[in-house]
């Protein structure tokens, strides 16, 4: 893609290529691929969903990793342009959004389709857009969701939790943990406590707090497997 003549921005401390998007020699590629994943894949009847998130969970690059530990890299980022000579601004970045969620479902059409959802922008001239894209994803027919589900996690009403419930009665709802269970996460009964709050359909469960649950695992605990059955009976409803 880079030979293509797209271009990126570099993270120099972490090494990370983050493309940019709205790029029109990138999307060329990536919706070259999609055809191919269409192909290889849409008559597979086990696949639950594919994951076809434009952007770092719909933000230009993963803040959490990144902005965390070098947040004058947004600086670095908002210079970088793309091969049409297009820097990066709020509007067009909104715009890449919907024109990727508009674009996708008429290029892999028989898989459903997952949006994970953020605060989808940089933030330089609007704030917290979670709400505006994930409308506009279901209304396109995704499943969306989120990453980072812990026990604190939608206890108190807000903007984005009645979002999230009015859009579980249109369409499946994934989530997944912030990290295994844990201090910081909760107990796995806390997690899906939390998944069954937000009407979550989907969770991604840490693989180690699966094994946890299975009885003849080295590390069994039956507090494991009676959270996973809880969250089984839950999600299922």
């Amino acid at each position: 893609v880079w030979k293509a003549g797209a271009r990126s921005a570099f993270h120099e401390p972490s090494g990370t290529e983050i493309p940019l998007i709205w790029d029109p020699v990138y999307q060329r590629h990536a919706f070259n691929f999609l055809r191919h994943v269409q192909e290889k894949y849409g008559d597979n009847p086990h696949i639950l969903f594919l994951d076809v998130t434009p952007g770092a969970e719909t933000n230009p690059y993963r803040f959490g990793t990144i902005d965390r530990r070098n947040p004058e890299f947004r600086e670095t980022f908002l210079q970088v342009v793309a091969s049409d000579g297009k820097p990066y601004s709020d509007k067009l970045w909104i715009n890449t959004l919907q024109d990727w969620i508009t674009e996708m479902p008429k290029v892999v059409t028989s898989i459903p389709l997952l949006v994970t959802l953020n605060v989808a922008g940089l933030g330089t001239n609007a704030s917290d857009r979670l709400t505006e894209v994930g409308a506009f994803c279901v209304e396109h027919g995704y499943l969306v969701g989120q990453n980072g589900l812990g026990k604190h996690s939608y206890l108190t009403e807000s903007k984005r939790k009645q979002a999230f419930l009015s859009w579980s009665e249109k369409t499946p709802l994934f989530f997944e943990m912030v990290a295994r269970s844990g201090r910081r996460t909760g107990t796995l009964m806390e997690v899906m406590q939390a998944a069954e709050r937000i009407h979550c359909s989907l969770l991604n469960v840490y693989p180690e707090d699966v094994l946890k649950g299975t009885p003849g695992n080295k590390d069994y605990d039956p507090a494991f497997e009676a959270a996973l059955r809880y969250g089984a009976n839950a999600l299922s409803r």
